[in-house]
């Protein structure tokens, strides 16, 4: 049973969720409405722009993380609800943006990011 859940309230808790119930493994609950979504990213990119972009899937967007060119010099990004830090580094790997949120709709995220994409690239 999950903690703070008593019979008596149960009906009520899962009343309010899509997923009828939670996938229970040992001590730990996942919902399946949570998604998670790796996004390449070959060209620099304007930090105003990524920001836009990520306000965009406010309030489903809970969470992203990732390594991205700007001007030519590499940033971790750490975007949390709608704050966004930008931290300066040395990684030289292959720059990534991971997004994890609720109920995201991969598809149009992939379809606006490839735009976005073009748009920079050109």
């Amino acid at each position: 049973m999950l903690e703070g859940i008593t019979e008596v309230n149960k009906d009520k808790f899962y009343a309010n969720r899509r997923t009828p119930y939670p996938h229970i493994h040992g001590n730990s609950v996942s919902f399946s409405r949570i998604n998670t979504l790796t996004l390449s990213v070959n060209e620099p990119m304007k930090s105003s722009i990524v920001a836009k972009f990520l306000k965009r899937w406010h309030p489903n967007l809970l969470r992203a993380k990732g390594y991205l060119f700007v001007n030519e010099n590499c940033y971790l990004l750490q975007h949390v609800m709608k704050r966004s830090y930008w931290e300066p580094t040395d990684y030289r790997g292959r720059n990534y943006l991971v997004l994890i949120g609720i109920d995201l709709n991969i598809d149009e995220i992939q379809k606006e990011w490839a735009k976005l994409s073009l748009k920079v690239g050109s």
